[in-house]
């Protein structure tokens, strides 16, 4: 974005009729891996500029689209089998990021060490620490990485309120 302004505004400042408008797509779900890692870097470029002040890039953008997935499995202490897949979530630019951990109406901790190391078509492989807190039957809600390769995937989008409800149903169209 910013690299986009610094080309153009210059362009835009010579026509008063023009204004430089980005339309940065699937930006507006921003993530928790190629976007944050790109607005980290848009940071360490001295962020944006919003009335004359620098601003941080990271602190504009809060990701808002998360999987959830129920633990179906812990073969082995070190792995839980989580249900999400390939087919539920994008991949090409990182796998997700384990967010926090649902049981029984409350909301826990996740490992801190906790990762996703490998999805199947239906499965994610979520890797532990042995003794970590996770058990068959908890929710583990998840970050995703490039909102474009996941939207794509689902007719419909559930928008959820400050307590968690489904507030809201937004329709996809991919052809």
């Amino acid at each position: 974005f910013d690299k986009v302004v610094a080309a153009l505004s210059h362009i835009v400042a010579k026509d008063s009729n023009a204004r430089l408008v980005l339309r940065s797509g699937a930006i507006f779900f921003h993530d928790h891996g190629v976007y944050d890692r790109s607005l980290g870097a848009v940071d360490a470029r001295n962020g944006f500029t919003v009335n004359g002040a620098s601003v941080s890039a990271r602190r504009l953008f809060r990701p808002a689209l998360r999987i959830w997935a129920e633990v179906l499995s812990r073969p082995e202490p070190s792995l839980a089998i989580c249900g999400m897949g390939m087919r539920d979530v994008s991949f090409d630019q990182g796998f997700p990021k384990p967010l926090m951990v649902h049981r029984a109406g409350h909301a826990l901790a996740v490992p801190p060490k906790a990762e996703v190391i490998k999805l199947n078509d239906q499965h994610a492989f979520l890797s532990l620490q042995p003794g970590d807190d996770i058990a068959v039957g908890d929710v583990v809600e998840f970050g995703i990485s490039h909102p474009c390769t996941c939207l794509d995937r689902y007719r419909v989008i559930f928008g959820v309120d400050g307590n968690g409800h489904v507030a809201h149903a937004f329709p996809t169209y991919f052809g």
